[in-house]
């Protein structure tokens, strides 16, 4: 199992890679700055056939250079059905409402994510 942390702010991207790593035993984490990053590695999985061994992104939301919309949006319109949970602090309905807009967008969590509920993101995988 491959999990791509994709969040801009340092913190809570340690935050959650620790609580991957010792909490859910998760054996490899790629983590990402921003969304455009994160495309640029995914193009590179398809180069070397490795894209399948990706099992879930963990997307925030409000990032610079490639928010998570953006980042949805790209990976939609190239039909790469990796799961995406959203882990992000925005509250706005709006955002939960557009989330379900996505196909591969399997959960929405705010921030601070917990053991418990990625629990429940991996539980749906």
């Amino acid at each position: 199992m491959e999990v791509f942390v994709v969040e801009d702010d340092e913190i809570c991207k340690l935050h959650f890679i620790r609580l991957l790593e010792k909490k859910l035993k998760i054996p490899s984490i790629i983590s990402f700055s921003n969304g455009l990053e994160a495309v640029e590695h995914v193009n590179n999985l398809l180069k070397d056939d490795a894209i399948n061994n990706v099992s879930l992104i963990f997307l925030d939301l409000n990032m610079p250079v490639m928010d998570g919309w953006e980042f949805l949006d790209v990976i939609t319109a190239r039909s790469w059905n990796i799961p995406v949970c959203i882990v992000t602090s925005s509250i706005d309905p709006y955002d939960i409402s557009k989330a379900k807009e996505y196909s591969n967008v399997i959960d929405y969590i705010t921030k601070p994510a917990t053991e418990d509920k990625i629990k429940d993101v991996l539980n749906k995988l």
